[in-house]
This record gives C-alpha cells, sequence and structure tokens, in this order.
C-alpha cells in the first residue's frame, strides 16, 4: 500500500484497492463480530497511519476504503471527514456519488 501511495508501482494498483475493499466489505465477514471487527479495526488503524505518512494522497480508492471502513466501525464523523476529502479533491466523481448516496454521507 505504501507503495501505492508513493506512486511508485508497478501497474495495476486498482487490483490492489480493490482487495482492501473486499476485506473491509466482505471478505472476513465469514468470523464471528468480535472477529470481524478485530480485523475491520487491524485495517482502519493501518489507513490511519498511512494518512498521516501520506496526509493527501492522489489515489481515490484509499478514500474510499478509509471512509467505508471508519463507517463499517462507527466512527462516522471519521468516516464523513475523509468523505468530504476526497469528495474535494475529485467533485462529482461518479463512484463518490454512489458512496455518498449508499452511506449517507
Amino acid at each position: 500500500m505504501r507503495i501505492s501511495l508513493r506512486g511508485v508501482s508497478a501497474g495495476d494498483d486498482g487490483r490492489l484497492w480493490s482487495e482492501i475493499d473486499r476485506i473491509i466489505v466482505k471478505q472476513y465477514d465469514y468470523g464471528d463480530d468480535d472477529t470481524v471487527r478485530q480485523a475491520n479495526l487491524a485495517v482502519l488503524t493501518l489507513l490511519r497511519e498511512l494518512k498521516k505518512e501520506f496526509p493527501s494522497p492522489d489515489i481515490m480508492a484509499f478514500y474510499t476504503c478509509y471512509a467505508i471502513c471508519a463507517d463499517k466501525l462507527n466512527h462516522r464523523q471519521e468516516a464523513q471527514n475523509i468523505f468530504d476529502e476526497a469528495w474535494s479533491k475529485w467533485p462529482d466523481n461518479r463512484q463518490l456519488i454512489a458512496l455518498k448516496k449508499s452511506r449517507d454521507f
């Protein structure tokens, strides 16, 4: 993820971020509630650390993964703030419009 955020990856970053999204949204929903929550908390912790290291990444998928993960864990204001930052960078983007509707941002 750091390589992607630095902008020095070998190419298909979309696949990486798609897999991160799957982890957050459904892939780890196969355990009990506590296990799923712990997995999502670990992902959110990593995303927070990456945000400190890369304060304004140019990868929209980073923002969408972060916002969804924070929202899923009921960190609603944090999710809204991240979404708003993405919206300011990519206003009226179709993917962000869909996220705005589905998550009520």
